[in-house]
């Protein structure tokens, strides 16, 4: 506390102090008769919505010959989370010095901080409820409440029985020169368009709550005047909420800045609101719902010839249509976004627009024209002091790199992003770098780093309450200790991240961890119960439309049946994933099916025609790991059958020499053992 039990000190003489007390004597006069009259417990609510305000009531109270006989104490908890506001207000009245013969009246503020902004955030406001009687018991004494508008709504809204205990609600009007000062602050930065919205701090929040209930309608001298002022306070206040992906509150803000600027007829704002609304709607209805409010707002932007607005939008839907898988489409939006942010001249939209076209182009396997698009940005970014998009940027070009197999360039420019982050307190961005550093990590069989990384992720993912994020690095974490053989602990991994992803409904998140636990399960030979789990991955891919994910889980469901002895059904599972991975045009997964169907057939030269098939098809995209392991597992094995010996010796010697190329050992070892076997069969 910033006052915490030390007696409210008088202030410096205040010029505007005159000027509240003439807003606000018939409220003051009701308050500190209630300071004079009440005995025990009981409760009394200012509101008042700036803090100089605060300070001037006190003083004013202070100054009131009828409170001359009461021991006013202030206790200022507005640098405090509170859960419960009881053990904190028994710990410091009992700390009170006390004066004889006067009346202790206690006046609490700062509350709003631990009543919150979120509509989930009601621990502390419930517990209010809760603590009731025993505040009733434990303080004997009358306390006031010194609250802003905004948290007295939430309060009585949530806290209803502690409401209810009231004894009276004095409202303070607020002296102009707070509300001006607090405008100037709170709307003098501008509001932004970038697609990368940075969190918005609750101070900011509580401050445009203050200032939006001055602007009240009831309270404004003129409504169609304060317009303008208001719906910038409402687009501000979405923006904000928005920033915290508190999304229907956001939309809520939007849809009321909407009527007002439709009720003034004030076009600009009217198509900011769009925008913004648009952008919420992505998340809490649908993705087509977003475009046809983008429609609106494009609309209004050309009506009224506002090419920025008309850029930010065209960017928006293009950011819809790239979540759709409209690839096409959305590169040619966002061109057209490109075009007028370089005519207006904003180096940050088209440094935006760049990363985003990025981002498409590395879905569409353009990856080299992805990393020229990086570029472009990277460059724009530094040369416009943009920090946090310069770290994104780093971190894509990092996951396209990644995918290039040049793994020791994608940790640099992870490295870098992470530096980025930590200066500028991106944490989530902090986190999600953490965890692509430890999934390269993880591929480089850096298994215990990659553990480090993660857990230093998921601390953060957990104090931020990215619940998504949190699954995500458990998953990861599971995957390590499932390569490490740490069988048990990567079940445990995996059925935490598998309860969040239903919490929060990932279904995608919940097949791919089902899956993931059926490997498992499979490699401990619980069998069936690998095959429950693959079932339910497998109607899940199918619900979502991931197709890749069905075929993967197809072929793991026929290892398993194959293992069983059910050839058949094995064969058929083989069958479905070939198909399916040939219409994706994923050729791993192909060649490893033609491998499962081609270990099913009974005639050794059909199978051996399977094996090299699938040899073609790892060749042709560069797997020399897969290359090795069919020589020495399967075409080896073929070739003896055949009784061609000079064959399989032949396949030992190219499966020992990738097996040197690509550093494992256990290729050029496992082909010494069959060596020794064909040399001396009776053995």
């Amino acid at each position: 506390m910033t006052s915490s039990n030390k007696p409210w000190l008088t202030s410096q003489p205040d010029s505007a102090l005159p000027e509240f007390l003439g807003l606000n004597l018939e409220s003051f006069r009701g308050l500190a008769t209630f300071c004079d009259l009440s005995e025990g417990f009981a409760i009394a609510f200012a509101e008042v919505n700036f803090a100089a305000d605060g300070d001037r009531l006190i003083q004013a109270l202070r100054e009131r010959p009828e409170c001359q006989a009461v021991q006013l104490v202030v206790l200022d908890f507005s640098q405090e989370r509170l859960a419960s506001l009881l053990p904190r207000l028994m710990a410091e009245v009992a700390n009170l010095p006390t004066a004889a013969n006067l009346k202790l009246v206690v006046v609490l503020r700062g509350l709003e901080t631990s009543i919150g902004i979120a509509e989930d955030d009601v621990v502390f406001l419930e517990d209010l409820n809760f603590i009731r009687d025993a505040l009733a018991r434990r303080i004997p004494h009358p306390i006031i409440f010194v609250l802003p508008k905004y948290a007295l709504k939430r309060l009585a809204r949530t806290a209803r029985d502690f409401w209810a205990w009231a004894s009276a609600v004095f409202e303070f009007r607020s002296v102009r020169s707070d509300v001006n000062t607090a405008q100037t602050a709170a709307l003098n930065s501008g509001r932004l368009f970038t697609s990368d919205l940075k969190p918005v701090k609750q101070s900011r929040i509580d401050q445009l709550h203050r200032l939006l209930e001055e602007y009240a309608p009831a309270a404004c001298d003129s409504a169609i005047a304060n317009a303008e002022i208001r719906l910038t306070i409402l687009l501000e206040l979405a923006d904000a909420y928005r920033s915290l992906s508190e999304m229907k509150t956001a939309c809520q803000f939007y849809r009321q800045a909407l009527s007002l600027a439709q009720a003034s007829q004030k076009q600009i704002l009217e198509a900011e609101a769009l925008l913004g609304l648009g952008k919420t709607l992505r998340f809490i209805e649908t993705d087509r719902q977003a475009l046809e409010t983008y429609e609106q707002a494009l609309t209004i932007y050309r009506e009224v010839g506002a090419r920025l607005g008309e850029a930010n939008t065209l960017q928006a839907q293009g950011d819809v249509l790239q979540f759709l898988k409209q690839s096409r489409e959305a590169l040619e939006t966002y061109e057209q976004a490109l075009t007028i942010y370089r005519e207006v001249g904003d180096r940050l939209g088209e440094a935006n627009t760049l990363q985003a076209q990025g981002d498409v182009l590395q879905f569409l396997d353009q990856r080299s024209e992805a990393l020229g698009n990086y570029e472009q940005a990277l460059t724009i970014y530094r040369e416009v002091g943009d920090r946090l998009g310069e770290a994104n940027t780093l971190k894509a070009q990092g996951e396209v790199l990644q995918f290039l197999d040049q793994r020791s360039e994608a940790l640099g420019n992870y490295e870098q992003a992470l530096t980025i982050y930590r200066e500028v307190g991106d944490r989530l961005g902090e986190a999600n770098t953490l965890k692509a550093q430890g999934d390269v990590l993880q591929f480089l069989k850096q298994s215990r780093e990659a553990l480090g990384n993660y857990e230093q992720a998921l601390t953060i993912y957990r104090e931020v309450g990215d619940r998504l994020g949190e699954a995500n690095t458990l998953k990861a974490q599971g995957d390590v200790l499932q390569f490490l053989k740490q069988s048990r602990e990567a079940l445990g991994n995996y059925e935490q991240a598998l309860t969040i992803y239903r919490e929060v409904g990932a279904r995608l998140g919940e097949a791919n961890t089902l899956q993931a636990q059926g490997d498992v399960l499979q490699f401990l030979d619980q069998r069936s119960e690998a095959l429950a789990n693959y079932e339910q991955a497998l109607t899940i891919y199918r619900e979502v439309g991931d197709r890749l994910g069905e075929a993967n889980t197809l072929q793991a469901q026929g290892d398993v049946l194959q293992f069983l002895k059910q050839s058949r059904e094995a064969l058929a599972n083989y069958e479905q994933a070939l198909t399916i991975y040939r219409e994706v045009g994923a050729r791993l997964g192909e060649a490893n099916a033609v491998l499962g169907v081609g270990s099913l057939q009974d005639d050794p030269q059909r199978a051996m025609d399977y094996f090299l098939q699938a040899q073609a098809i790892f060749g042709a995209i560069g797997s020399r790991y897969s290359q090795g392991r069919n020589l020495l597992m399967f075409i080896v094995q073929a070739q003896v059958q055949l009784n061609d010996l000079a064959g399989a010796h032949q396949s030992l010697d190219e499966a020992t020499a990738i097996g040197q190329e690509i550093g494992f050992e256990p290729f050029c070892q496992y082909a010494d053992q069959v060596r020794a076997q064909l040399s001396n069969p009776a053995s």
